[in-house]
């Protein structure tokens, strides 16, 4: 269980950094990551399931550990770099190495200490976001205490750098409080010793109250790609959920009503507190000219080195970089060339495949690639609209759940047998 509310705090600790300097906030939760995976390894329980996690996802894992190889390539961590700052590659390196190590911990954490805990620590990092940014509005400044920027616009952003950002993470969050919803509604909680298990109602509480939290944020802050990709990423869930409910007994009926009860209570979210965003968002200007010209500009430093891009961390420095980028598809192919992208997508893809082959309480596909897959489609919408997705604290959060989704397998043959220990052999 420490390990676990571990992995919540260090989630919850990176969004209420995401304001401050972006340097800083990657630097200490890169840290952060590192230390708890040396922790995890030192449990032999979580360090089982790690393993075991890894060897499940091992392709998934070789193509991850392959774009680590570029990105070190790249930095002159061989000596024989091509980036144009070496330091600032080095960092990206590390920040990306640490949310590797995040994925396997919460990965094995949560199925060495149980999903349903880590799902339900997860969940409160949401509220706990949400409690602070109303005691932040006390003051008229919508700054986060002082450790964030002010939009221009005076969109929430609560701690986050700009309301893009806020956005992408509490979609993420609404699709992991919405799943957390559809799997209390449809499994048997087992009896705690001689006590019953507790009521729905009880069990419900937490997703409810944080699915709530999440989108009300996401509302108040107006961005269109963030409320796009979480409208995106919650019906791709509840479709996979609701195929995967046909093969079971509840699922049938029960999905199609948590998605309309969800439904329901987004579009009251949607006409009540977030009014006032919503009215932005669709009065708002169209023009697509400076998207236009930063894509262009992103597309042009790419074909200077189209294989394998100019390194992580380095767009800042290029003549593209001045303006920022567009979106982080383009980004990401001027830092990581064909390469580093087809490795990225290589290792999401075969993570999501890997789900989709497995079996969860002897069923498929698992529960896993229903969260996986809408969380990797609210990810990539946002990713085509907005440069928010390189944030050191949304990566931390997308690499949480993706961890969380992939420990929803069932354990292989030989793991479910009775191994022979000096009791078993005089039984037998």
């Amino acid at each position: 269980m420490p390990l676990l509310a571990a992995v919540a705090f260090i989630t919850f600790l990176g969004c209420a950094m995401a304001g401050m300097d972006r340097d800083l906030s990657r630097g200490v939760l890169a840290a952060l990551q590192g230390a708890i995976a040396v922790a995890a390894m030192s449990m032999p329980r979580t360090r089982t399931a790690i393993f075991e996690t890894l060897k499940h996802y091992s392709r998934p894992a070789g193509a991850y550990c392959a774009l680590l190889m570029l990105a070190a390539v790249m930095s002159g961590a061989f000596f024989v770099g091509a980036a144009d700052d070496p330091w600032r590659a080095e960092q990206a390196l590390v920040g990306l190495a640490g949310a590797g190590f995040f994925f396997a911990v919460a990965a094995g954490a949560a199925s060495a200490g149980g999903r349903n805990r880590m799902m339900s620590v997860l969940l409160i990092a949401p509220v706990a976001l949400t409690l602070l940014i109303i005691l932040d509005r006390f003051d008229g400044q919508l700054d986060f205490f002082g450790l964030s920027r002010v939009a221009p616009d005076n969109r929430l952003s609560g701690p986050f750098s700009t309301p893009n950002e806020a956005a992408t993470v509490f979609a993420l969050f609404a699709i992991l409080a919405a799943f957390a919803i559809v799997d209390e509604l449809t499994r048997r909680p087992p009896t705690r010793g001689t006590l019953p298990p507790p009521a729905l109602a009880q069990r419900l509480f937490v997703p409810v109250t944080a699915f709530v939290a999440s989108l009300n944020l996401l509302a108040l802050t107006g961005s269109r790609a963030g409320i796009a990709a979480g409208v995106a990423g919650l019906s791709i869930y509840f479709g996979i959920a609701w195929l995967r409910g046909l093969k079971g007994r509840s699922g049938p009926r029960l999905v199609p009503i948590a998605a309309a009860a969800v439904s329901v209570i987004a579009i009251f979210i949607a006409f009540t507190s977030g009014a006032d965003a919503l009215k932005r968002y669709t009065i708002a200007g169209m023009s697509a000219e400076p998207y236009s010209a930063m894509t262009t500009a992103a597309l042009d430093a790419w074909k200077q080195a189209p294989l394998f891009g100019h390194g992580l961390g380095a767009y800042d420095l290029l003549p593209a970089g001045d303006a920022g980028a567009s979106n982080d598809i383009v980004r990401w192919l001027a830092e990581a060339g064909i390469v580093g992208a087809g490795l990225a997508v290589a290792a999401l893809l075969g993570l999501l495949y890997q789900l989709w082959r497995a079996k969860d309480h002897g069923r498929r596909p698992t529960r896993g690639f229903a969260l996986a897959a809408g969380l990797l489609a609210a990810v990539f919408i946002q990713g085509l609209a907005q440069q928010v997705l390189s944030s050191p604290a949304a990566g931390a959060v997308f690499a949480a759940l993706l961890g969380l989704a992939a420990a929803y397998v069932d354990p292989p043959a030989e793991a479910r047998r009775i191994k022979p220990t000096a009791r078993t052999r005089v039984l037998g």
